[in-house]
């Protein structure tokens, strides 16, 4: 292990790398510090600043983390919310009601966009398993999804609108491109690759 003697003038950034799985992986992690002088020595402290654990997604799964197990799609509080759903948008844990969270379309304050606002949670949005997507339809099948054009769609990512790590998604729908017959339906959509 590492260790340091005399002063060091300031913090010392110092990564120490666990990533060998084969030797941690199912293991509980102790980290301690401890101090030691002899008798020439007047002071008997130190200070430590910003200690960070940083983990792989391959070692500890996010959504794992958070749901305790779960399955992505399982509703185990029964809002009606999956909680993969729950994570993606920035629940706390997977207890209380989510329904607050979901997506909120406003048909009514642009005459030329419809406007689909989502959360977007960090942690989710950083999973490399995890993908969000926003689709449409005059019916209720066969969905279609939106990619930014800057002019039919717009998406304009807000960070942190909601809470510190919990982003604000704006897109915008023109109604001359995806109205027809006074219908249009919109849903997010957040999937999970195994």
């Amino acid at each position: 292990m590492n260790a340091w003697s005399g002063d060091s003038g300031g913090y010392i950034q110092t990564i120490v790398s666990l990533s060998d799985a084969a030797k941690y992986s199912g293991h509980v992690l102790r980290v301690r510090w401890t101090i030691a002088t002899d008798s020439t020595t007047a002071s008997t402290y130190w200070f430590l600043d910003d200690v960070s654990v940083v983990t792989d997604a391959t070692l500890v799964d996010a959504f794992d983390l958070w749901s305790g197990g779960s399955e992505f799609g399982a509703d185990d509080n029964g809002d009606g919310v999956p909680d993969g759903l729950a994570w993606a948008l920035g629940a706390d844990d997977k207890s209380p009601n989510a329904t607050a969270l979901l997506p909120v379309i406003d048909n009514e304050s642009d005459a030329t966009y419809f406007i689909f606002n989502y959360r977007r949670a960090d942690v989710a949005n950083n999973d490399p398993r995890t993908s969000f997507s926003v689709e449409y339809n005059t019916t209720l099948d066969a969905w279609i999804p939106v990619s930014h054009d800057g002019n039919n769609v717009i998406i304009t990512p807000y960070d942190d609108s909601y809470a510190s790590g919990v982003d604000r998604v704006e897109v915008k729908l023109k109604r001359s491109s995806f109205e027809a017959n006074g219908r249009m339906f919109g849903r997010l959509k957040v999937s999970r690759t195994p």
